[in-house]
């Protein structure tokens, strides 16, 4: 029985996620991780690794929907992918949740300033 194109996507999925794991475990390593709540009720992230090169990426995530019991965790990458490269080679990632859910363009731009404003030592 010949392998199928599905097969051989399915078997190289596979096999990044496996040659991904020991990057995973060294971009945790010696990265300092800062939480808190913005005046506005906004929660932050903010990730530096220990070699750091001077860098911050502020990530601001899309819209979330004004539902109910929706969740609003605070984001300072999109997918873990980015967030195990930029912190390997010594970029830091900051992000927020922003005071209300929906079209929060009002804001989320205070709230993502605000996070730069963010010191260490909180």
């Amino acid at each position: 029985m010949r392998p199928t194109i599905k097969d051989l996507v399915f078997c190289l999925a596979v096999a990044f996620v496996l040659l991904a794991l020991p990057s995973l475990g060294s971009a945790q390593t010696g990265v300092t991780t800062y939480t808190g709540t913005l005046p506005d009720g906004a929660k932050y992230l903010i990730e530096v690794p220990a070699n750091w090169n001077g860098t911050l990426f502020l990530y601001s995530h899309g819209y979330v929907p004004p539902l109910p019991g929706s969740l609003n965790p605070p984001q300072d990458v999109g997918d873990p992918a980015t967030r195990v490269f930029l912190l390997s080679n010594g970029f830091a990632v900051a992000g927020s949740s922003y005071a209300t859910t929906g079209w929060a363009i009002e804001q989320a731009l205070p709230d993502q300033i605000a996070v730069l404003d963010v010191r260490g030592d909180r």
